[in-house]
């Protein structure tokens, strides 16, 4: 009796033919997923509806409303607040509250700083170096992968940082404005509207800025103006070290190079500061004329649209104002009797200073006898003759622990971002609050 093979043979056939689909279907879903984890590819949904500026209330009181974002400091662009998301970032209509339109990349890749460069575009750097440029009403946005010109061994200096920023700067003719990459060794400008490159600046072998990231003075400075501040030392791998506060204009080109024993600061309204041990020295950064001397030595120093420069005298316990062409002096105050609700207060102090939509904004700690706990904040909108026009306790940050303060990060018109620092103490997310007038 003869047996037949081939059901044998079949049954073997298919189990291997089984194990072959497993293995390549296995290999194409772990392809797959690197692909996912890797892929530069952004997922954009929205817009949603209309964008419109919100409407403002009164300006004494407390905010009408206020959002809560986590994690990178939002910025305010047109009417929409750009905030971190999970991974992503939203954009948040300053009118409806509502998601406008929101930014997702694949995998693990999160959003590591939002930029606002103008009053329409945005700049998202993300944890992997690429760079996504997005036109906020629009949605429109286009992509780089960042290059990498940081120090590098052997020349790393201990004063030397790596890091990256970017700024916007106004075109020197119509057109867009720029998206300025800023690294240790090199700067590149790109059109905001195209994505092509306009020009780019290398530094020499024996130079390097020192923090591109703080290159201006933090959150005070408004985008788009004319120039851009770098700080660069040179002579990385010698025991000598000279700082010097070099200014590029709108084409990429050396407008000013001062040599400074302290790093120069950005005062908005292309001023460039040099602060000495009794005065502050005023650059036009467009053209390097000096252009006068304050005799202030207190920080902050702020100015946002180039035609106020705010200063603390700290010993005096005042904030002066003083006009950013020429350095006259327009009004110096204390507000030490400014309560929120035009109470006497006591134990003032200044916490920040800014320009926002061309008012002068004072943040202030203060205790008052009409209150029951402490510390206390509010933020005081000062007219140009110095007048208080507006007063808004801060309730969210009021009746905190002792030496937990807010700080302003950025505002606009009748809208104001702060960053709310118990946040580090207690090891947490960075939390941020904007508050809408």
């Amino acid at each position: 009796m003869e047996v037949s093979r081939g059901s044998g043979r079949g049954w073997r056939l298919a189990l291997v033919a089984l194990a072959a689909s497993s293995i390549v279907l296995t290999v194409a879903a772990c392809v797959l997923f690197a692909g996912w984890m890797v892929s530069p590819v952004e997922s954009l949904s929205g817009p949603f509806g209309t964008l419109a500026p919100p409407r403002f209330g009164a300006p004494f009181g407390p905010a009408r409303y206020q959002l809560v974002a986590t994690g990178v400091a939002p910025v305010l662009v047109g009417g929409a607040a750009l905030v971190a998301d999970g991974g992503g970032v939203r954009a948040i209509g300053l009118r409806s509250r509502r998601t406008y339109w929101r930014l997702d990349r694949p995998g693990h890749v999160t959003a590591q700083s939002i930029w606002q460069i103008d009053d329409e575009y945005a700049a998202v750097l993300w944890s992997d170096r690429r760079l996504t440029v997005i036109n906020v009403a629009s949605g429109r946005h286009w992509d780089l992968d960042v290059a990498d010109h940081e120090v590098t061994a052997p020349d790393v200096p201990t004063y030397a940082s790596d890091g990256l920023a970017v700024y916007g700067l106004a075109p020197s003719e119509g057109g867009s404005a720029l998206v300025v990459v800023v690294q240790p060794r090199e700067v590149d400008a790109y059109d905001a509207a195209s994505g092509g490159m306009t020009w780019s600046y290398a530094l020499a072998r024996d130079q390097a800025i020192l923090d591109p990231t703080s290159a201006g003075l933090p959150y005070s400075a408004q985008p788009g103006v004319s120039t851009v501040l770098l700080n660069v030392s040179t002579d990385l791998v010698g025991s000598y070290r000279e700082t010097h506060a070099v200014v590029l204009n709108a084409l990429g080109r050396v407008t000013l190079w001062l040599s400074s024993p302290n790093p120069a600061i950005e005062l908005g309204g292309d001023r460039i500061g040099l602060a000495g041990s009794n005065a502050l020295q005023v650059f036009d950064g467009v053209s390097g004329i000096p252009l006068y001397d304050l005799d202030v030595t207190d920080p902050p120093y702020a100015t946002g649209d180039g035609s106020v420069l705010l200063a603390q005298n700290v010993a005096r316990g005042t904030v002066s104002a003083y006009r950013a062409a020429d350095g006259r002096t327009l009004w110096s105050d204390a507000f030490s009797g400014t309560g929120p609700q035009h109470t006497p207060g006591n134990g003032v102090s200044v916490l920040g200073l800014a320009v926002y939509a061309g008012r002068a904004r004072v943040l202030q700690e203060y205790r008052s006898e009409y209150e029951s706990c402490g510390p206390n904040f509010r933020l005081l909108t000062v007219s140009d003759s110095g007048a208080v026009v507006g007063i808004r306790p801060l309730s969210m940050f009021s009746c905190g622990a002792s030496k937990i303060y807010p700080s302003l990060v950025s505002g606009g018109a009748g809208v104001v971002v702060l960053k709310d620092n118990s946040s580090i103490l207690a090891d947490e997310q960075d939390r941020y609050a904007i508050e809408i007038g």
